[in-house]
């Protein structure tokens, strides 16, 4: 643990199971190794105890994934899933939430967790199961959207009365785009999760959190990986949710709370790489705040091999990038600062042309496909006299905007903070340009666009940092 501490993480996951809690109804009075709340005894596992409060103890925050329904709250549904069927009460599945938030409200001697993740994945049948779905009747959207609104209400209204400043999230994976959606066969898109609990919230300070791992046997993910949202193209969750719900600040928060690569003996060097990339996307995506690696060690039977660590414990190539990217005493020699902490408070921009002529001008990694074009730099963080720069999709590659709405094209998310005015002599002024025949947009520090031909210049973005200023 030693280790796990020096390399600063910020925060762990730990995945709290309801039917471990209180495998069976119990009514008080409670025996002393249980928790009564509500009337109602969960059984206390010492070793839960002890993880949240010394994480706690070093100043480092509890993420918790709430879920798994145990037998007696199961009976009303034709549900197979075990722990992952859906519950007969939602206010059951609550109490069990509040009571979490209640134990560990950091008050108590047991630590504090901040975070909770209401469900796991609640868009897929395997892991939010409401009775339907392969082998079985097809599922109803209507239904199922219903069933993850009452749960997510329930749990929420019982830890946000225990601790208001907790941040309470939904899951979704990574199957976000229309295109992905079967509902009848047992799958929702991340699109649909969140407008449906986006529109029923009922003033609750709704959040989401996203498992965004590789596209199906992808070993790689790709700024092109859409209708999945991956680490390749994350961005695009954050701008959609700011995108149709403008009027909700805390949607802009968002929580990467599962993520994990392939890293199998013949492809852990790719694995390696691909975090640090990941790295660079989540810090290149202002609003994500939390990114949480899944797991520590190879499990025995896993096909993937998604941990830092080998079966046998000895470190992978991904131990080093992970254990390196965050020390506050880092070294500049250190490879993992080649994944954009070196740039903080800073994000570097980088625009690519590609051979059509197109143009991606992003804080997130360019497509293989497309070549460097120039580069400069964003506040990643809010100042005075800045806005939000976001990156919209285009017929041809992506532009850059102030305006959120990205003319209700597709999202690639936030890229960082533009001055509005020259208030350091050591920014440079940013201009928006646009080719009339191949529709492509690009950014340019030339007022006239370098002059090419058939390029309109459409107006000044703001003033940015064209290089990295010294610390």
């Amino acid at each position: 643990m030693n280790e796990i501490y020096k390399a600063d993480p910020g925060s762990q996951s730990l995945y709290l199971i309801w039917a471990d809690w209180e495998p069976r109804k119990k009514a008080a009075p409670c025996a002393a190794d249980e928790q009564e709340y509500d009337g109602h005894c969960f059984i206390i596992a010492p070793e839960v105890d002890e993880a949240i409060r010394t994480w706690s103890e070093q100043g480092l925050i509890t993420l918790a994934f709430v879920y798994g329904t145990p037998a007696w709250a199961r009976s009303i549904r034709p549900c197979e899933a075990g722990i992952y069927c859906v519950p007969d009460d939602a206010a059951d599945y609550g109490r069990f939430g509040g009571m979490l938030a209640r134990r560990y409200n950091g008050l108590n001697g047991n630590g504090r967790i901040a975070d909770f993740v209401l469900g796991r994945e609640v868009g897929n049948y395997r892991s939010f199961d409401i009775g339907c779905g392969p082998g079985s009747t097809a599922c109803d959207k209507t239904e199922w959207i219903n069933l993850i609104v009452a749960n997510y209400n329930a749990g929420y209204d019982a830890i946000f009365a225990e601790q208001s400043t907790a941040r309470i999230m939904t899951s979704i994976d990574n199957k976000f785009g229309e295109t992905l959606e079967n509902a009848a066969d047992g799958q929702l898109c991340g699109k649909s999760v969140l407008l449906g609990l986006g529109n029923n919230a009922g003033g609750r300070l709704w959040r989401a959190s996203i498992n965004a791992y590789n596209k199906p046997e992808a070993l790689r993910f790709d700024y092109l990986d859409y209708p999945y949202v991956t680490m390749g193209n994350v961005g695009i969750l954050v701008g959609w949710l700011i995108q149709q719900f403008p009027n909700e600040p805390q949607v802009r928060d968002v929580q990467l709370a599962e993520q994990g690569l392939p890293g199998r003996p013949n492809f852990e060097d790719t694995s390696a790489s691909s975090l640090c990339f990941g790295f660079r996307n989540a810090l290149g995506t202002p609003g994500i705040d939390n990114y949480i690696y899944y797991h520590m060690l190879d499990q025995p039977g896993e096909i993937d091999k998604f941990g830092l660590f080998r079966e046998d414990g000895t470190p992978k190539g991904l131990w080093g990038i992970w254990a390196n990217s965050s020390r506050p005493n880092w070294s500049p020699g250190l490879l993992s600062h080649s994944c954009g902490f070196q740039n903080l408070p800073y994000l570097e921009m980088n625009l690519g042309r590609g051979n059509s002529g197109s143009y991606i001008a992003s804080s997130r990694k360019l497509p293989s496909s497309y070549l460097g074009d120039g580069r400069f730099f964003l506040h990643h963080s809010e100042q005075p006299n800045s806005i939000m720069l976001y990156e919209c999709s285009t017929a041809a590659g992506s532009r850059l905007m102030a305006d959120p709405s990205c003319n209700n094209e597709l999202p690639y998310g936030p890229v960082g903070w533009i001055y509005t005015s020259q208030v350091l002599p050591s920014t440079v002024p940013l201009y928006s340009c646009y080719n009339q025949v191949s529709g492509a947009y690009f950014p340019s520090f030339a007022s006239d666009c370098r002059g090419q031909p058939n390029v309109q210049v459409l107006g000044l973005l703001g003033y940015v940092f064209r290089n990295l200023p010294s610390p």
